[in-house]
C-alpha cells in the first residue's frame, strides 16, 4: 500500500485504540477509493477535528487534527500517517500510566 493514502472513520480509530488493533489488521478494509461510508453520496474536504480515544479509565483529546469532512453529512475521517500518530501518541500516554491528556495535535 506504498503512496497509498487511507483515510480513517474518527469513530473507526476510537474503536482501534480501545480494542489494541493494529492499522495493519484493517488495512484490507480501506483499499477502494473514498466515498463517505455514512451517507455514501458525500465527498470529504480537508479541514480539522477532535478526536477522543479511550481505553477503560484512560481519555486521550487531540484538538486541531487534519481530517476530511463529508460536505453532505459532515462525518470525519483521518489518514493513515495522522492516525498512525494518534495511536502512537496515544499508547505512550497509556503506557506511561496517564490517566487524562489534552493536547494540540502536530505532525511530524
Amino acid at each position: 500500500m506504498e503512496g497509498l493514502i487511507v483515510k480513517y472513520r474518527v469513530h473507526a480509530v476510537q474503536r482501534m485504540f480501545e480494542r489494541n488493533i493494529s492499522e495493519n489488521d484493517i488495512l484490507e478494509v480501506l483499499k477502494h477509493a473514498m466515498k463517505c461510508v455514512i451517507c455514501k453520496s458525500g465527498e470529504t474536504q480537508p479541514g480539522r477535528t477532535v478526536v477522543t480515544l479511550t481505553r477503560g479509565e484512560f481519555v486521550i483529546v487531540f484538538k486541531n487534527v487534519p481530517a476530511g469532512i463529508c460536505q453532505n453529512c459532515g462525518e470525519e475521517y483521518v489518514n493513515d500517517k495522522t492516525t498512525a500518530a494518534l495511536l502512537s501518541i496515544a499508547n505512550d500516554s497509556f503506557e506511561k500510566g496517564v490517566v487524562v491528556d489534552v493536547r494540540d495535535y502536530k505532525a511530524a
